[in-house]
């Protein structure tokens, strides 16, 4: 299997990163309200390494808003 080029990599995670979060979002932000810096939060995953707790909340950094969609990347 081919190696793939770190830049393809990188593009490849924002991009599914930018799906997941369109499909899960919990609380839908609204483009026209948001601007890069924001911090966002939606979705749920465990992030505190301790499994018999409930999961956190996601939050979510925004990197640039255009034509009505914010590109997003998750703070931790």
């Amino acid at each position: 299997m081919p190696v793939m080029k770190k830049s393809s990599a990188v593009l490849i995670v924002i991009l599914a990163m930018l799906w997941i979060s369109s499909c899960f979002a919990e609380n839908p932000m609204n483009p026209e309200t948001v601007a890069v810096g924001d911090i966002v939060t939606f979705g749920r995953y465990e992030q505190d390494g301790r499994k018999g707790n409930d999961t956190e909340p996601i939050e979510w950094i925004v990197l640039d808003v255009l034509d009505g969609k914010a590109l997003l990347l998750s703070k931790y």
